[in-house]
């Protein structure tokens, strides 16, 4: 049996079973955390493997879910890149007389691919910080249609495929210039009549995160959208109450906004999310943020590893420590303790310690047993998670532990960062009150099995 083209494209229609189509993960959309890595899911280079050779990719004896494992590690490669050469060495649109050579901003086309390997192009002008939608449906035929979007030099931008439907939603455009849509049939074997749309996204607020908060401290949050502009403002609204404006605000880009509520004492309840540009124009998410009576800061830390590490050679751990609670903790304190004798090594970007300080983080021994860093942990949002890494080097067969311990409580820093150390040091091995606090312990070289 030869796994050509034609079978492929078969099983991927297919809904279920354990098959590709089915898994959302792998349609490339903008806006995906992976929509950085145009096509990465459909690249010519996987294509090409699949055309290969006359007797398939793979031996007979493989079956379907086989291949389905053996295609993952290329569908997350690098995509190859396509260039303006590739574009222009497309088949012609002049033997399509129905379809046109542009497409503008709410303009729907009805056009089809009559023959195996035909792409149409449309072009468009667009403006630096323009959103945009491109939409594709398939209206009768076998065509699985595939939409790529390339700038006025020639480089794809994003792209997007799919059984029947794909669509690349709300795109930044880059910059000003012609941009061209390309769209074909996914496995360039199939023809159909289909749809092709073009939009633009006005200035819009699409979500919150987190979406609800504590009344009893502050709470920073994430704000997503479109047409956000430097100098925008943010505020929390409910018909009958004060209007909450964001105590500090960033527009990171046209599409995101950091910013931060003072919630304290504020009345519980659903409230819309308003954002408002400097020329005036406001957008609204309603009943998109929640203000909960109470709350903390609620704290924890974990360590990830192996049990078990080899003698002399290097082996990392990742710390992860977050909050749970419905308000900020604001700049934690992190203290990891290990045995003196181990060689380590912290990787990571860490807030002053103490707040004010020259010193990103301090080190200190005791004397008898421990080597103990502390380190300034950056604002903790709700709901956020964050890691470091830490590589340990073990010069002895033995057992031992990772010490990681995470608090807000101030109270612990006395006069100094080396008092405030050898305090947490001590609060390592007691039962903390602190309800801000955790230890975690992981242990190492366990029944002597270390160099077995």
């Amino acid at each position: 049996m030869a796994y050509s083209d034609e079978w492929w494209k078969g099983k991927h229609s297919e809904k279920g079973g354990g098959c590709p189509d089915a898994d959302p993960a792998f349609h490339s959309l903008c806006g995906h955390p992976d929509a950085s890595q145009p096509d990465r899911y459909a690249n010519e280079e996987w294509r090409g493997i699949m055309r290969s050779t006359d007797n398939g990719p793979y031996p007979d004896i493989m079956e379907p879910r086989a291949i389905y494992y053996a295609l993952q590690s290329l569908w997350t490669s690098p995509p190859l890149q396509e260039s303006q050469s590739d574009l222009s060495s497309r088949p012609s649109q002049k033997a399509i007389a129905t379809c046109p050579s542009t497409i503008s901003f709410g303009e729907t086309i009805q056009c089809s691919i009559d023959a195996a390997g035909e792409g149409d192009t449309y072009s468009f002008s667009g403006s630096t910080g323009d959103v945009v939608v491109v939409r594709m449906q398939t209206t009768s035929g076998g065509l699985d249609p595939q939409i790529k979007l390339y700038d006025s030099g020639g480089s794809k931008l994003y792209s997007a495929w799919g059984s029947y439907y794909a669509a690349i939603t709300n795109c930044t455009l880059p910059g000003s210039g012609t941009y061209t849509i390309v769209a074909d049939d996914y496995g360039g074997t199939d023809s159909g009549n289909y749809e092709l749309s073009l939009s633009y996204v006005g200035f819009q607020v699409n979500s919150i995160t987190p979406n609800k908060g504590g009344n009893t401290g502050v709470v920073t949050t994430t704000i997503t959208g479109a047409k956000f502009e430097s100098g925008a403002s943010v505020k929390l609204t409910r018909e009958g109450n004060p209007d909450i404006n964001a105590v500090e605000v960033n527009v990171t880009d046209s599409s995101h906004i950091t910013a931060s509520f003072d919630l304290t004492g504020k009345a519980s309840g659903t409230y819309d999310v308003v954002v408002t540009n400097p020329d005036g124009k406001s957008a609204t998410l309603p009943k998109a943020f929640t203000i909960e009576e109470g709350g903390e800061a609620k704290l924890w830390v974990d360590i990830v590893g192996r049990d078990r590490v080899r003698v002399g050679r290097t082996e990392a751990f990742i710390v992860q420590y977050g909050n749970s609670g419905n308000i900020n903790a604001d700049y934690p304190y992190l203290v990891i303790a290990l045995p003196m004798e181990i060689k380590y090594e912290i990787l990571g970007n860490f807030a002053s310690l103490p707040p004010d300080s020259s010193s990103s983080n301090y080190t200190t021994t005791d004397p008898e047993v421990y080597h103990l860093t502390v380190l300034g942990v950056p604002e903790l949002p709700p709901g956020s998670t964050r890691s470091i890494k830490l590589e340990v080097n073990a010069p002895k067969i033995g057992e031992w532990k990772i010490n990681a311990y995470i608090t807000t409580d101030r109270s612990v820093i006395y006069s100094s960062v080396l008092s405030f150390a050898k305090s947490a040091f001590e609060e390592l091995f007691m039962e903390s009150t602190n309800a801000n606090s955790q230890s975690t312990q992981t242990t190492l070289f366990q029944n002597g099995l270390l160099g077995d």
